[in-house]
């Protein structure tokens, strides 16, 4: 998952495919370093050891075997700092992938608008606010517009929904900050380093492309997105080459797996089955 995001921002999927259709597929979903209930350790992070986690985990649940021959036997999906984590796997072990999905998400950071309004976004994730002032700026950088004032779906009964999705927005955020166990500043500020600096050059992008094959890559985003703007998804498309799956969201934004869950849902299923 992305910044600051834990494992149960996975739930939209894993409802999905571990509940609805577990019986066919399996799900491993996690909290990177800093974040929920893993360590959060005051050190330099970096995306290549987020991903060396990553794959420290899978193995120690024999999901994949480093000493046997390599078998491309699981399928990665990552999201915004997620998809750059999953970039690293793809690196590191990119003979055991059956199929490497990237969601809204960046081979680096770039400046895609004006200087000053760049600089302005990235210093308001710092600026103490009121905590409702706080709220529409998270909205606007992560939601398309009008997206949150729809009413809420979330369940079929409905007596669990709030009146918009707004408001179950809302809620979560503050759910989270009121857990200052597992989540913490420093945590949030360590994994905001390892995005800052997470940089992958064409030619590296290239082998990526070489070396997990392009057929089983897919790689997403909304155009709309504005906290990893939509010319990031092109820049990773074009560097990775000719040959993966390229998904536009017309008129969404950075949280695909809430906007256009069932869509996101069905192109992780088609990815899945095609490159089992």
């Amino acid at each position: 998952m992305g910044l600051n995001g834990s494992l149960t921002d996975w739930k939209r999927n894993t409802k999905y495919f571990g509940h609805q259709h577990g019986s066919k597929y399996s799900c491993l979903v996690f909290d990177n370093r800093g974040v929920g209930r893993s360590d959060k350790p005051l050190s330099f992070y970096s995306t290549s050891e987020m991903a060396q986690d990553a794959v420290d985990l899978v193995a120690s649940l024999g999901w994949i075997d480093l000493a046997a021959p390599a078998e491309r036997s699981i399928h990665v999906i990552g999201a915004s700092m997620g998809g750059m984590i999953a970039q690293e796997v793809g690196m590191l072990i990119p003979d055991r992938l059956a199929s490497l999905t990237l969601c809204c998400t960046a081979p680096r950071l770039v400046r895609t608008g004006p200087f000053f309004e760049t600089v302005h976004q990235r210093a308001s994730m710092f600026i103490p606010r009121h905590i409702d002032i706080d709220l529409q700026r998270i909205a606007k950088d992560i939601f398309a517009d009008d997206f949150l004032d729809q009413p809420d779906t979330e369940y079929e009964d409905p007596a669990m929904n709030f009146p918009t999705r707004r408001d179950r927005f809302a809620a979560g955020v503050l759910q989270k900050r009121a857990d200052t166990e597992r989540y913490t500043k420093k945590g949030f500020m360590m994994q905001i380093v390892a995005c800052y600096f997470h940089s992958k050059s064409p030619a590296q992008l290239k082998a990526l492309g070489d070396n997990v094959g392009r057929e089983r890559i897919t790689v997403c985003h909304g155009t709309q997105d504005r906290m990893l703007t939509f010319q990031h998804g092109e820049i990773l498309r074009e560097e990775i080459g000719e040959g993966i799956t390229w998904k536009v969201f017309e008129g969404s934004g950075h949280m695909l797996s809430w906007e256009r869950e069932a869509e996101v849902n069905q192109m992780i299923k088609e990815s899945v089955n095609r490159c089992n």
